[in-house]
């Protein structure tokens, strides 16, 4: 069928991983909103509004990317890697705000949410060098 292991196994952990990003920014996005209805400007609100707004794109990249994906259709392998690697950074931005500077100082759904959107979109950048 023109594939081989290796490439199967790429396109599963690469789907996985952005599988993964999209479950915990569906967390990070819930575990916010009581951090963004408080009232007053205060840094920690300040990080929940680019937390949310970091867990909105991404679950809307996500779902645009396994659409494509169900349609048969991808994206090219530069643009894929340059999206992937934005959203690493962005996540790796996102956790250390919100886990070092609050709301999420102490263990529990958004501190672990964060730093596992960080790790699968990590995954998701390195699954689409190794593909590019």
């Amino acid at each position: 069928m023109g594939m081989d292991t290796s490439n199967v196994q790429t396109n599963i952990r690469g789907l996985g991983a952005i599988m993964g990003n999209m479950a915990a920014s569906i967390v990070v996005l819930v575990a916010c909103i009581p951090e963004i209805d408080s009232r007053g400007a205060y840094k920690p609100r300040n990080n929940a509004i680019y937390a949310l707004s970091l867990a909105c794109f991404s679950i809307v990249v996500t779902l645009t990317l396994m659409s494509m994906d169900k349609k048969g259709k991808q994206i090219g392998g530069m643009a894929n890697l340059g999206l992937m690697s934005f959203l690493a950074v962005c996540w790796l931005v996102a956790a250390c705000l919100v886990t070092f500077a609050g709301p999420f100082e102490t263990t529990g759904n958004g501190y672990f949410a964060s730093w596992a959107g960080f790790i699968t979109s990590g995954y998701a950048a390195m699954a689409a060098y190794n593909a590019k």
